[in-house]
């Protein structure tokens, strides 16, 4: 692949990963208090429930969107909001990302340390 070739694609990346952004706004870590499974079920219907009020025109039939890890563990639920698509997209695409960004990352700190 040649250097533009290279440039080109870094740039797409830029501009698609800035778009998905836009989907992630403000957010935040949280967890709930401890509780069994049953209750964290009904918390959730819950969630649900408020996201039918948010967007009173969601069909009766939607996807749950989420991001899944090895053995489909549960890393992360986005809801079944009309976004719900687009951030888990974003949030699968930003991890498998991550290790390119970090070496990148490593590899311009040490050549600038080399150059000190």
């Amino acid at each position: 692949m040649s250097n533009a070739a290279i440039i080109k694609s870094q740039m797409n990346f830029i501009a698609e990963a800035r778009r998905v952004l836009a989907y992630l706004q403000d957010p935040v870590w949280a967890a709930s208090e401890a509780k069994p499974d049953e209750d964290h079920v009904t918390d959730y219907a819950s969630t649900i429930a408020k996201t039918r009020e948010h967007f009173p025109k969601l069909p009766k039939n939607t996807e749950m969107q989420m991001v899944l890890g090895d053995g489909d563990v549960v890393f992360a639920l986005t809801g079944n909001s009309p976004d719900a698509a687009e951030r888990a997209r974003a949030i699968v695409g930003f991890l498998r990302s991550m290790p390119y960004l970090l070496d990148d990352l490593e590899q311009r700190i040490k050549s600038e340390l080399e150059s000190i």
